[in-house]
């Protein structure tokens, strides 16, 4: 007994001198797992559903294979997103979404990520996709961008990410959306 625990506190030891005394964060990487608030894009056939349209992880993506896109000036998508497997007493320190997108066509490109947490909803700078495929990519660094305090882990259980159309030129194909946090425990 009495060797295992002094294992214990070497081990303890040897990774506070490596961390030096700081925690260290883990990635997790969430895709979407459900319609949200607004379907307001329309989705090709084979998707039974709009989140089934855009849940592949950002490579290697389908692509033309699978999208929601929409011109409409004012249309709102919404998804629900896999909760991260942490507990309460996580700090998080990171929050971003990844959007895979491209133009709708060579008049419609622009675009917003929107997200809502807690019933309020945050509309993000516009974003000007290209005719290709490309990653989008908003970072939420350890602020909420709705509260203006650090995120917690219940606002990452409720949360809805996606995209709106509230722009000149508004259009876009969007093939994967995903969530990745970082964070550790205290």
């Amino acid at each position: 007994m009495r060797t295992k625990m002094l294992l214990f506190l070497c081990l303890v030891f040897v990774a506070l001198i490596a961390t030096n005394g700081v925690a260290v964060d883990t990635e997790y990487t969430m895709l979407v797992d459900g319609d949200g608030d607004y379907s307001d894009w329309g989705r090709l056939r084979i998707c039974s559903a709009d989140y089934m349209c855009v849940d592949d992880p950002s490579w290697p993506y389908d692509g033309d294979t699978t999208y929601v896109s929409s011109i409409t000036d004012g249309a709102k998508e919404l998804f629900t997103v896999e909760n991260p497997p942490v507990n309460l007493g996580w700090i998080v320190t990171n929050v971003s979404i990844v959007i895979t997108a491209k133009q709708f066509d060579s008049d419609s490109f622009k675009f917003r990520f929107l997200m809502k947490t807690n019933g309020e909803e945050w509309a993000l700078p516009i974003v000007t996709s290209t005719s290709s495929w490309e990653n989008y990519v908003f970072d939420y660094s350890d602020a909420n961008p709705v509260t203006g305090n650090p995120w917690t882990v219940n606002e990452l259980d409720n949360l809805q990410i996606g995209m709106m159309l509230n722009t000149v030129n508004p259009g876009a194909k969007v093939t994967s959306v995903i969530m990745s946090v970082r964070g550790h425990y205290s």
